[in-house]
């Protein structure tokens, strides 16, 4: 739903197929929103003109997309991860696949940084444990690989210039469990680990960064 910033009266409704789950990432003109969640037979991204709210493209995936879009308008390109599908690289303008990397189970928002495109993923989903990635961007090659504790929850973010937050955690969310944990990292942009906090539960998605105080919070 589109809603009017100076009333809250609603502009237009976009009707989907599947629950929404993701934010919508915008620029001046266009706006993307991936639906279906993990129960989804299958999901889609979404393309529409603003501020009128018209579908311009839609490209489906045979898994679900429950994270937000990472946009390099400058390139038109855009990278969207698709649960088992892993990530996709897809021209702004028609939904074209540019290149796919079958990284494993993601549900993280790419991160772009500097040229490069970090990945937290679960390589198996079959058995616990969590990598983030760092791609290239123009056709999906990685870089290096960085096996971190429990399974992917956090989206990668920047913590400053020089280092990667993120998090990682065992469970779902929902009623906590006695053996739910957690995980906070920080890894710098070669993929060093600087450091690895255990949390005293599972953490949600996203976290708080505060870079310019030094801190983040969960």
């Amino acid at each position: 739903d589109a809603h009017a910033r100076a009333d809250g009266k609603l502009a237009w409704s976009l009707k989907k197929k599947e629950p929404i789950f993701t934010n919508t990432a915008a620029l001046k003109d266009m706006a993307f929103v991936g639906e279906g969640l993990h129960t989804a037979p299958s999901a889609s991204l979404t393309a529409f003109s603003l501020p009128d709210g018209k579908p311009v493209w839609e490209r489906q995936f045979r898994s679900h997309v429950e994270s937000e879009t990472t946009l390099d308008p400058k390139n038109h390109r855009l990278w969207t991860c698709a649960g088992e599908e892993g990530v996709w690289a897809l021209d702004m303008k028609d939904g074209a696949v540019l290149w796919r990397h079958k990284i494993g189970h993601t549900d993280a928002t790419p991160l772009l940084h500097d040229d490069h495109l970090y990945i937290s993923a679960q390589p198996d989903d079959k058995k616990v444990g969590a990598e983030l990635s760092s791609l290239d961007p123009d056709d999906g090659d990685v870089e290096w690989k960085t096996a971190l504790p429990g399974n992917t929850m956090g989206s990668p973010q920047m913590g400053g210039t020089d280092r990667i937050l993120l998090t990682t955690a065992v469970g779902q969310v929902g009623p906590q469990k006695a053996d739910d944990k957690g995980w906070s990292h920080a890894i710098g942009t070669n993929g060093k680990i600087l450091w690895s906090v255990e949390l005293p539960g599972m953490p949600l998605p996203e976290a708080a960064v505060l870079a310019d105080k030094g801190i983040v919070i969960h």
